[in-house]
């Protein structure tokens, strides 16, 4: 996701400033939030079908073994329970300087 977000920006300043000199840069930012408007209608129409196969690829992998969050997360609480901290880190004191503020 990160790759195609970082990647497709350079392909649309250059098609934003294409548009801009054509068009000027009101309209083409206007044009920007027309196009915008329309992706998030398109969306919305489209999520309650979405959701249903959210759900069903959610079970999938539940009946599959896969592992749940709440799993991952009781996990992941208790080794950082575990771990043995020094209090004389200075990023620790760091954090706790900030929280106690």
């Amino acid at each position: 996701y990160s790759m195609m977000f970082m990647g497709m920006a350079p392909f649309g300043a250059l098609f934003a400033g294409s548009m801009a000199q054509r068009l000027g840069a009101p309209r083409t930012v206007a044009v920007g939030g027309i196009v915008c408007i329309a992706a998030a209608a398109v969306f919305g129409c489209r999520l309650p079908a979405l959701r249903v196969q959210a759900r069903q690829l959610i079970v999938a992998q539940g009946l599959a073994g896969g592992e749940s969050f709440s799993y991952c997360l009781r996990r992941a609480l208790s080794h950082f329970e575990s771990q043995a901290f020094d209090l004389e880190s200075p990023i620790l004191s760091f954090r706790l300087s900030i929280n106690l503020v």
